[in-house]
């Protein structure tokens, strides 16, 4: 890995990914996960997917499609 030039993102290659993979064969970020669990919690799983989407400069998906064939209950 030296001289390699990395590629870096906050949510899924940041400091904290790169050390515990050469620490525990295994990248991960426990203040990503922990983050990523409060939003799910308090305000659900768009606010993680509009933060993501934002982050890595990537458009939201259509959300139109993803609620096609469901039905609303009244």
């Amino acid at each position: 890995m030296v001289g390699k030039e990395m590629e870096y993102s906050v949510l899924s290659r940041n400091c904290e990914h790169f050390v515990t993979d050469l620490r525990y064969g295994k990248a991960r970020s426990l203040q990503v996960e922990t983050i990523k669990t409060d939003l799910n919690k308090y305000l659900g799983n768009a606010a993680w997917t509009a933060l993501t989407c934002s982050v890595m400069k990537k458009p939201l998906p259509n959300t139109s499609d993803s609620l096609k064939g469901q039905e609303t209950s009244h």
